[in-house]
């Protein structure tokens, strides 16, 4: 049973704690190395990325969805 729990919170500390982490430096470098173009930029960034890995990953080796060029 206590197994359980402290897998439980290490879990929750491994899916949290970068966004946190995160969420703290922005806090104590805004305005002095982050400002609102490196949030949006990084925003942006990490969106394409996430659709790209969706679409690239998941649908082509999963299910197969769609046939990319060489290039790709």
């Amino acid at each position: 049973m206590a197994v359980g729990r402290i897998h439980k919170a290490l879990t929750l500390l491994l899916v949290t704690g970068p966004a946190a982490g995160l969420a703290v430096a922005s806090a104590l470098l805004w305005d002095h190395a982050v400002n609102l173009s490196d949030v949006v930029m990084g925003t942006v960034f990490y969106l394409i990325t996430g659709f790209g890995v969706t679409v690239g990953y998941h649908r082509l080796f999963t299910h197969r969805g769609f046939t990319p060029q060489r290039v790709l």
